[in-house]
């Protein structure tokens, strides 16, 4: 199976502070990747060192093959959700995606309304986002995500905040998405239960470094109960 991603001795430094320690890290073609840790583990700094937004110390990233900072061809085919979905909140759903896909050089007719019709926004493309709950904002965020059709799309946290419903609606729409455009997620999570409902396989990350990858299928004990005998057991901090 083709590997999308592959990350050799990641490393990224704040000063004295290794924030990622050499993160050998590997993704293939159709997996929803499930890298886990706590907070502050350093699951943002490797998605942001992924997908460009950040520039590492030390080791590099091949994106498809090719090293991800030598050529944009790689950086286009990936989409990208990390922190706080970048939107304008004075805008409808409508006219963010618009923006986007202005940005992105696409003018298809009824585009713009599939994007919003696959995240479950038909009936908000005019409702400014400032009035949106949390949980129809991050599915705006995965829309903007999606514009240019990616292959490979980053969701850092995308279920933190949500109620019960929404992330439901977020694990739908990334199982539908994988499953129905063959779309490669790379998903970082805190919250094992729900991650566990989605990934087919996890990437353990403690203190900048990666602990464990393993398929799903090669689990042979709860989730949880694995990370914890990895990480050290429940932190008390």
């Amino acid at each position: 199976m083709e590997v999308l991603v592959q990350t050799n001795n990641l490393t990224k430094r704040y000063g004295q502070h290794r924030s990622v320690n050499n993160v050998n890290l590997s993704v293939k073609k159709g997996e929803i990747y499930g890298l886990i840790g706590r907070n502050g583990a350093g699951k943002t700094t490797v998605l942001r060192l992924i997908s460009g937004l950040a520039r590492p110390t030390e080791g590099d990233v091949c994106l498809f093959g090719q090293n991800s900072h030598d050529t944009i061809y790689a950086q286009n085919r990936v989409g990208v959700l990390i922190e706080n979905p970048g939107i304008y909140p004075n805008m409808s759903a409508r006219e963010n995606v618009k923006l986007k896909c202005l940005a992105k050089g696409i003018s298809s007719k009824g585009y713009i309304a599939e994007l919003l019709e696959c995240v479950g926004l038909p009936t908000a493309d005019k409702k400014k986002v400032k009035h949106f709950s949390v949980g129809m904002k991050q599915r705006l965020g995965i829309a903007l995500a999606l514009v240019g059709n990616p292959e490979l799309v980053l969701l850092d946290e995308p279920i933190n905040g949500l109620d019960p419903q929404g992330m439901v609606e977020i694990r739908e729409i990334i199982t539908r998405l994988n499953e129905d455009r063959g779309i490669t997620f790379i998903v970082s999570s805190h919250i094992l239960g729900e991650l566990s409902k989605i990934a087919t396989c996890y990437g353990i990350i403690d203190k900048g470094e990666m602990k464990k990858q393993i398929l799903k299928t090669e689990l042979t004990e709860d989730l949880e109960e694995y990370f914890f005998s990895l990480t050290g057991g429940v932190s008390h901090d």
